[in-house]
């Protein structure tokens, strides 16, 4: 073997060993809703900056529970919102607006022994993700995260991203229970509990302030949990490459900063199949070509297991992710939604 050929094989193996590893770590870990007879009263949180067509869309639909539900939009804008959904307006003047308008909303709204859940404005409210959130919080889970799940993708970049999520590594269920220390979470939704609000006035400066509550309940030993169903997310069917790359490129920015550890593992174990299958190109053996092989099906397999569906959008996914890491390298500052974020440390603060 050569050189380049040995580096590829060791690397392809321990590639291979590390997705069978995800594969037996998330036995039985996903698929079983928690359903309780008399679901906790709940107050739903709304939090959006400046809110797109589609989001508003997904505002004003109505939300089924079982329960007791007080829902409220937290947003600067007027909107018109159904009877049942009331509308909080904010303005915070912190850099981490999400934060800021989460911790409005819980100064001015009287909770009454609710349970806090906190859902963003393009994800699909359902009566089994409430619950999901909500019940673990009930009995004393500090912080429950629902994974995101793209759905409704049409179109190259549509799928790539949709992938992203759903079939390769970077799903936030194959995150979480890979973990390393801390827990890998996405704040999309979120069920928080007294401890996690506390925290929440602590994090009104943080650009990764979901990764950052996390961690610090972690240190604190307060139970944080992976909620039992996906946070369900419709895409644009029209979505652009530059779409499609936003999301992506702004979390490698932040893991770069707040979890380097987990950054450096995207090309090297997260997201190396394109850079291993050109490498298998550039010296081909027997050794490689079949050590590759053996990396595309058990990372099929693992995008079974994650999406549920047979696909090799995966490797799209990872190629999308692998791009967005690419750029992360050279990229100190950030626009979200018309503001422009640089990045101090795990710090982010207008520019």
């Amino acid at each position: 073997m050569t050189f380049i050929s040995r580096l590829t094989f060791d690397w392809t193996v321990i590639a291979s060993l590390f997705t069978i590893l995800t594969l037996f770590r998330l036995r039985g870990r996903m698929g079983v809703s928690q359903r309780v007879e008399f679901p906790p009263a709940i107050l739903l949180l709304r939090p959006v900056d400046s809110p797109t067509a589609s989001e508003l869309d997904l505002l004003r639909r109505p939300v089924t529970y079982r329960g007791d539900l007080k829902q409220v939009v937290i947003t600067p804008f007027s909107l018109s919102l159904p009877r049942d959904i009331e509308w909080l307006p904010s303005q915070p003047d912190c850099p981490n607006r999400k934060v800021g308008h989460l911790l409005f909303g819980l100064e001015q709204i009287e909770r009454a022994g609710r349970i806090v859940v906190s859902i963003d404005a393009d994800v699909s409210v359902t009566d089994e993700l409430l619950e999901s959130l909500a019940v673990p919080v009930s009995q004393g889970a500090a912080l429950v995260s629902a994974a995101p799940r793209p759905v409704h993708s049409r179109g190259l970049p549509g799928r790539a991203a949709r992938a992203w999520l759903r079939n390769t590594h970077h799903n936030f269920v194959a995150l979480f229970w890979m973990r390393r220390t801390v827990p890998t979470i996405c704040g999309k939704a979120i069920g928080l509990g007294t401890a996690a609000q506390a925290e929440l006035a602590h994090l009104t400066h943080v650009a990764g302030e979901d990764l950052e509550l996390g961690a610090r309940l972690e240190a604190k030993s307060h139970p944080v949990l992976l909620a039992t169903c996906y946070a369900k997310m419709p895409q644009a069917d029209n979505l652009s490459w530059k779409q499609a790359l936003e999301r992506p490129t702004r979390w490698m920015c932040i893991l770069r900063k707040q979890r380097p550890w987990l950054y450096l593992t995207v090309p090297l174990l997260l997201a190396p199949t394109s850079i291993l299958a050109v490498l298998t190109l550039v010296s081909p053996s027997l050794w490689t070509l079949g050590a590759i092989l053996t990396l595309g099906l058990v990372r099929s397999f693992l995008a079974f297991r994650l999406g549920e569906e047979w696909t090799v959008g995966w490797v799209g996914g990872e190629i999308l992710l692998l791009v967005a890491f690419t750029r992360s390298l050279f990229m100190q500052q950030l626009y979200w939604r018309g503001r422009r974020f640089s990045f101090e440390s795990a710090r982010e603060t207008s520019a």
